[in-house]
């Protein structure tokens, strides 16, 4: 019993005097030297990952412009918000305010006069487009500068049932 305790005060001895060792302390910075560069090291790591995820989304959103060739026709669902009352400088166009099926906010866009006549404020549109498949990834009012609007046609679908063709 003698033993274990005397065993236990050169441990407890051997263990203070080692925490203030040279040796010790050098191990000691150099861990934290080595835990400072791997913090910094996975902060640049993120920062690049996070970039390259900026990158893919603009590459995914332009590839087809470099790939894609040919003509497509789609047709989408939009409903009228708003036939808005303002003097364009053409005097033959229009803006009115239309909100997509689950996209996250309304958009203006400018269409002729005759085209305008065909809708009505409140109802739900099908819009026939055709034009360059290069454009397909043109989201809201950018397919009504990039597309030709062939066909405006009223519909009663709703929800998931609305159409939101892709570029074929």
């Amino acid at each position: 019993m003698k033993n274990i305790k005397i065993i236990y005060c050169l441990l407890i001895v051997f263990l203070l005097v080692g925490c203030n060792s040279k040796k010790l302390k050098l191990a000691e910075e150099k861990n934290v030297d080595y835990v400072e560069q791997i913090t910094d090291l996975t902060e640049k790591l993120t920062r690049l990952s996070d970039e390259n995820v900026v990158l893919l989304e603009k590459v995914e959103k332009y590839e087809p412009e470099i790939y894609e060739e040919g003509e497509c026709d789609f047709t989408r669902t939009y409903h009228i918000i708003d036939i808005m009352n303002y003097q364009t400088s053409d005097n033959a166009s229009k803006f009115i305010i239309l909100d997509q099926f689950q996209a996250v906010n309304p958009f203006i866009v400018n269409l002729p006069e005759d085209q305008v006549a065909k809708v009505t404020k409140g109802k739900t549109y099908e819009f026939t487009f055709r034009g360059d498949k290069k454009y397909q990834k043109s989201e809201y009012n950018e397919l009504f500068k990039k597309f030709e609007l062939n066909n405006i046609k009223e519909t009663d679908r709703v929800g998931l049932n609305q159409l939101q063709d892709p570029c074929r």
